[in-house]
């Protein structure tokens, strides 16, 4: 998802050479898990992803607060969050500095990613970091929390059912609350034809989601262009009442409630 700081859908990522020719080089390895298990995104493609959320994650920070009612009060007086898929941890660094009262947890699968985030991020004391698989959730979680976040990782991930629903065990009771941003596309190809921005991440979706999603021999392999009502339906059928607000033409956000 790429956003002008102006929170506009910016075509920067279409011209930006340098992003192409990393992103190009990534690609090499991930046209391998088209014939053989999924491959994470490389540290190139963490990178690139970094580097435009520079503009994003205050913008993304800023919808948070603005669209989910009471969530800036919470925050001030003090919640435990954690976020899934936090790459190199900018979107969580962002809110713990402006919170800290609250207490954040920033997540990934990748090891390496987790330390390099302890490191990068060691002068917030009220952020932490943790290796999870949000696929594989115990059915009796260690820890609980009162939000749930993650940014354009469902699609990403192998089994978003499995994965939605363990993060409903992990809310508290009974106001906790699960928000995600993902793509916004209609879900079909003949439906999106013509619109460019949305062929851009058909063609992203192939040669990076798709490859990172297949983690498993049964991963579902959403990818980016899914499109929103698959995403509602997934949530949906997790447990979850979901309000699906359109924030541009091609990315959403979800807030999920639990519904028991």
């Amino acid at each position: 998802m790429v956003f002008s700081q102006n929170g506009k859908f910016c075509s920067q990522f279409h011209h930006d050479h340098k992003a192409f020719h990393l992103g190009n080089q990534a690609n090499v390895y991930s046209v391998m898990a088209l014939v053989n298990k999924g491959v994470r995104y490389t540290d190139q493609v963490q990178d690139i992803l970094d580097r435009f959320s520079q503009g994003n994650a205050p913008f993304v920070a800023q919808m948070f607060l603005e669209q989910i009612p009471d969530l800036k009060a919470q925050l001030e007086k003090g919640i435990d969050v954690i976020e899934f898929g936090a790459g190199r941890g900018r979107l969580s660094a962002t809110l713990a500095q402006q919170f800290p009262n609250s207490r954040f947890v920033a997540s990934e699968v990748v090891p390496n990613l987790v330390e390099a985030n302890k490191e990068r991020w060691k002068s917030i004391p009220n952020i932490s970091f943790s290796l999870d698989d949000v696929c594989s959730i115990p059915d009796v979680p260690e820890k609980h929390f009162d939000w749930v976040f993650c940014c354009d990782v469902i699609h990403d991930l192998p089994d978003p059912l499995e994965a939605l629903q363990g993060i409903k065990r992990m809310l508290r009771k009974p106001y906790g609350l699960l928000t995600f941003v993902d793509m916004a596309t209609s879900g079909s190809p003949l439906a999106d034809r013509g619109d460019m921005a949305v062929a851009t991440f058909y063609t992203l979706g192939t040669f990076f989601c798709i490859p990172e999603s297949y983690q498993r021999e049964n991963s579902l392999a959403l990818g980016p262009c899914c499109g929103s009502q698959t995403l509602t339906n997934l949530a949906q059928n997790a447990g979850f009442q979901v309000k699906f607000i359109k924030v541009e033409d091609c990315s959403g956000l979800f807030i999920c409630k639990c519904t028991s």
